[in-house]
């Protein structure tokens, strides 16, 4: 995916989310204090469930620059014994690769988070398509009253 398709992608899934939460926070029953309080209390969910894995990934990282700064700190003094120019480029080259294992481990980190943040804004799409569904089906079952409609069409 290159770049132009990300920053086109995002604002287009954006949207749809925003069009699902409106045609669900538009339904009939959402008037009604049960109504309102089912979609507050799935939100309200959701944050709960995004502040927990941002505060995963946030404290992830946060140990991994705690272990990079105490690792950096331990390299200082291995440079003292090297009295060869080769000892010194072997003490560089292992700086360097834990440098890559470290970037691996951020890039795990984030790769973790970007999933689990797609999987629970699913889980939230899927669980208001359901809902948008099930008051679709309520409201296709109940037939409107004809004699209600007629007597006022007679009182004109």
């Amino acid at each position: 995916m290159t770049n132009q398709d990300t920053n086109t992608a995002i604002p287009s899934g954006m949207e749809q989310l925003n069009a699902v939460v409106q045609a669900w926070w538009a339904l009939p029953n959402a008037a009604s204090p049960k109504g309102v309080e089912t979609p507050m209390w799935k939100f309200t969910d959701f944050a709960s469930d995004l502040q927990k894995i941002y505060a995963d990934a946030f404290n992830r990282q946060r140990d991994l620059l705690v272990q990079g700064t105490a690792a950096l700190s331990n390299w200082a003094p291995t440079f003292l014994p090297a009295r060869q120019p080769q000892d010194v480029m072997e003490i560089q080259m292992k700086m360097l690769a834990s440098l890559f294992e470290a970037s691996a481990k951020r890039s795990e980190i984030w790769a973790d988070l970007s999933k689990q943040l797609g999987s629970r804004y699913a889980e939230l799409v899927h669980q208001m398509a359901q809902d948008i569904d099930q008051t679709a089906a309520t409201l296709g079952a109940v037939k409107p009253d004809a004699t209600h409609l007629s007597a006022g069409k007679n009182a004109t």
